[in-house]
């Protein structure tokens, strides 16, 4: 059975030291949250916030971006996404599912200094797995620097660089059909330093149960 996947929103953007994002609009519980960091010089905490689990990161060099998730219940609120530097932007998006239960996700890392950079692979067990490409810059060495996406997957939401603050561009699509995925390649209109990250999720079904039939009472009647 094909899985389901549809886009909710995406939140405000957060920039600077220890950011926030905003919650996406129309978000409900049961729905998957991904929060997306990128940061030139200093890490994101290595323990995500209370109730998120970190799905990649990477730590060395420059950029350097975590990506977590969790399943929205009642009351959520935005995470802090702790780290001091100065040059951190960070955003949630949101996704609705057909399927209750948890969520798997598996992911690969990639980066480089260049115009281009395409994302590694992930093994997908299923079809349409709900496929992330996600690209994040560091700080723009002039003016900005723009994040131009792969021409196979759709941009959920995305910021330009600055001399300050670094860039992201989140793109999904949609697998149909199991097996390793492709590469996808963005671009910019510079030279910068580049990371790329492929993250699939899956959604774990919960099993069928088959209630016995209901037996109706026996009616005795009194004369």
């Amino acid at each position: 059975m094909a899985q389901q996947w549809s886009f909710v929103a995406a939140g405000s953007g957060a920039t600077g030291a220890d950011p926030v994002p905003g919650m996406p609009s129309g978000w409900m519980p049961g729905d998957l949250l991904l929060v997306v960091g990128v940061c030139s010089t200093v890490s994101f905490s290595a323990t995500p916030p209370a109730g998120w689990s970190e799905v990649a990161r990477y730590t060395t060099g420059t950029p350097r971006m975590v990506v977590w998730l969790r399943t929205a219940v009642l009351g959520d609120t935005a995470p802090t996404c702790t780290n001091s530097g100065a040059s951190s932007a960070a955003v949630m998006v949101a996704y609705r599912r057909l399927q209750s239960g948890t969520t798997d996700a598996v992911g690969s890392m990639a980066a480089a200094a260049g115009t281009s950079l395409a994302t590694g692979t992930v093994s997908c067990s299923e079809v349409d797995e709900l496929l992330f490409s996600i690209w994040g810059c560091g700080v723009s060495p002039a003016s900005t620097t723009t994040i131009t996406k792969d021409a196979n997957v759709t941009t959920r939401v995305s910021k330009t660089a600055s001399t300050s603050i670094c860039a992201y561009n989140i793109c999904d699509e949609y697998r149909s059909a199991s097996g390793t995925t492709t590469t996808r390649t963005a671009t910019t209109n510079r030279t910068v330093n580049l990371n790329a990250i492929q993250v699939a999720f899956k959604q774990h079904r919960m099993p069928l149960v088959i209630m016995p039939p209901i037996i109706p009472a026996k009616v005795q009647c009194y004369g």
